[in-house]
């Protein structure tokens, strides 16, 4: 979508043409008359800006489309927050935490962060850029404490046939998170309706043994006794790496 500027077309001598802008499709015809109105208008060519996709980094809210845009007084170039399309496209062409080497995910040192969340999908499955995540911490001797093959990695072995210890040498080449994508892909046969189910279902996971619940509740009520929102495992580990970290629940 993209965002164009008409103005009015005057009738009057010395009348002064109103503009305002309209959010549209590039493959819409441009508009003919104000649709507030119904008067003549005429689309004004300028610079202008289209948003094809809108990411986090961006926090202009959205616009409604046909609706005068008000007319706020100019900010100053170096006011605090005041965002332009320029700085967007270097925060996504040239982020800042990547020049500065802040964290390297090809090699995750989870002294410092927690892996990826289980909830993170890889080819529609739950939990693998976790477990990708642990394993080149563990290659990298920075994986904390962090343990690939634990038991929830263990789900994600029973449900595609694949050995652990292949996929960790699948890692341990230094293959991309596409790469090892189609290794898995090559070695197991589940058809994409599976991968969504079992997604589902890994997200939505309980304890169920006794001693597993007796765990899930130790911990929970180690980190966040007062969160009645912490059911599944993937709450609990969330939350867990949130506290881990210093994060206050």
């Amino acid at each position: 979508m993209a965002t164009y500027v008409y103005e009015t077309i005057p009738e009057q001598p010395g009348e002064a043409p109103r503009r305002f802008e309209v959010v549209q499709s590039m493959k819409d015809a441009p508009l003919a008359r104000d649709p507030a109105t119904g008067r003549r208008v005429r689309r004004v060519i300028s610079g202008g800006y289209g948003l094809m996709g809108v990411g986090e980094k961006f926090r202009r809210p959205r616009r409604r489309a046909v609706r005068p845009r008000l007319r706020l007084p100019r900010r100053p170039a170096h006011s605090p927050g005041f965002l332009t399309m320029s700085d967007l496209e270097k925060a996504y062409t040239a982020p800042a935490g990547a020049a500065r080497g802040a964290i390297v995910m090809a090699a995750p040192d989870l002294t410092r962060h927690p892996p990826r969340s289980p909830r993170t999908r890889l080819g529609g499955y739950v939990h693998l850029p976790r477990l990708i995540d642990k394993a080149r911490a563990q290659i990298a001797g920075t994986n904390g404490d962090y343990h690939f093959d634990c038991p929830m990695d263990q789900r994600f072995w029973a449900f595609t046939g694949i050995a652990p210890e292949a996929m960790f040498a699948a890692i341990q080449s230094g293959q991309s998170d596409s790469e090892l994508l189609a290794f898995v892909q090559a070695h197991t046969r589940r058809h994409p309706s599976e991968i969504a189910a079992w997604s589902q279902w890994f997200e939505q996971l309980t304890p169920g043994s006794p001693e597993s619940r007796e765990f899930f509740n130790a911990v929970h009520r180690q980190n966040a006794p007062q969160r009645e929102d912490i059911v599944t495992w993937f709450d609990w580990l969330e939350l867990d790496d949130y506290v881990t970290f210093g994060g206050r629940p």
